[in-house]
């Protein structure tokens, strides 16, 4: 659920929530947080990565294709976050590599 405030120029701004958490296990595989539109909103390294490459977050509901709307390095430390506020018109799809990290990620 977002929730809104009035920004100084008086237009009302969304309020960054981030109600709703999946993880995303290590290994070079395509794992779908939401099928359906929403918003990508931060993630958390639970387990460092020490892989090649990075790993990408699509505007996609089903597979690794189209917009990348996320980029997380796949060798990062343990408790590092990323915020992102990137909208999502189809879903939000997280392509780990091998050996990559283990996140939460948080979405609307």
């Amino acid at each position: 659920m977002s929730k809104e405030f009035t920004g100084l120029s008086g237009s009302v701004q969304p309020v960054c929530t981030g109600n709703t958490t999946a993880s995303v296990p290590t290994g070079a595989a395509n794992t779908v947080v939401t099928a359906g539109p929403g918003w990508l909103r931060r993630a958390l390294v639970t387990t460092a990565g020490s892989g090649a490459g990075d790993v990408l977050v699509y505007d996609n509901a089903t597979t690794n294709s189209g917009i990348v709307i996320g980029i997380i390095p796949a060798t990062v430390a343990i408790g590092t976050q990323f915020t992102f506020e990137m909208p999502a018109a189809n879903g939000i799809v997280v392509v780990n590599v091998a050996s990559g990290p283990v996140l939460t990620v948080s979405y609307d």
